[in-house]
């Protein structure tokens, strides 16, 4: 596992914008977890609200300014045992693609990153399926303007293992897009536990939401600002 925490992790990203967490817990074992940050008023102004077929939906709240494709998309999705979780409107269509038989290279075949120059905020998602390994995803800008599109399975974690990918790595004044996942420790023992530890370590001046869940159990967890 890493020599890093979770927290110690998140500490070292001042605004880690969204972010996908795949931990190892010593109880309940696997568990996702999503998380949102927000810089702007109306990016701060949403929460996270658990919809009739399980999925989890990112949505402005009564003091939103309405609809907006970039802040308000379904951020957890399930479909024929795969359970994906993911910071954008890619997340539904991946899971069907998914769900369909195809890998996750296929899956983000079409999606390209999200359109807000000059930042270019890279689509992530994290998935994981019936007799599949966990399995990140993120579709970043190139500097010449091509997309990479990049599909990363995860071995098995030992107990207390864990992996965070966040599309930024820098601070609320340098926002830097992250480039791949990066391995770290978990001392919860659930997904409880760990959706305490993530948001512990998100700014409380900045934190939005998150949930998180365990693969084959049912319901979600969540907590907003």
């Amino acid at each position: 596992m890493g020599s890093i925490s979770v927290a110690e992790l998140l500490a070292g990203r001042p605004y880690p914008g969204r972010g996908c967490v795949l931990a190892n817990t010593s109880g309940d074992g696997p568990v996702l977890a999503y998380f949102v940050t927000g810089r702007s008023e109306a990016s701060r102004s949403r929460e996270l609200v658990v919809g009739d077929d399980d999925s989890v939906l990112v949505r402005a709240t009564e003091q939103g300014s309405g609809h907006d494709a970039l802040r308000h998309y379904q951020a957890v999705a399930r479909s024929e045992g795969w359970l994906v979780v993911g910071n954008g409107d890619h997340v539904s269509p991946v899971t069907a693609s998914l769900a369909a038989g195809n890998d996750m290279g296929s899956a983000l075949g079409r999606h390209s990153c999200e359109p807000d120059a000059p930042i270019f905020t890279p689509r992530i998602c994290l998935a994981s399926g019936p007799s599949h390994r966990p399995v990140f995803g993120y579709v970043r800008r190139r500097t010449d303007g091509g997309m990479d599109r990049v599909a990363w399975a995860v071995s098995e974690l030992a107990v207390g293992g864990a992996v965070v990918l966040s599309t930024y790595d820098g601070t609320v004044e340098d926002v830097r897009t992250s480039r791949c996942p990066v391995e770290a420790a978990t001392g919860a023992t659930g997904a409880a536990d760990l959706l305490d530890e993530l948001w512990a370590a998100l700014s409380p001046e900045l934190r939005v939401g998150a949930v998180a869940v365990r693969p084959g159990g049912p319901g979600q967890l969540v907590v907003n600002r």
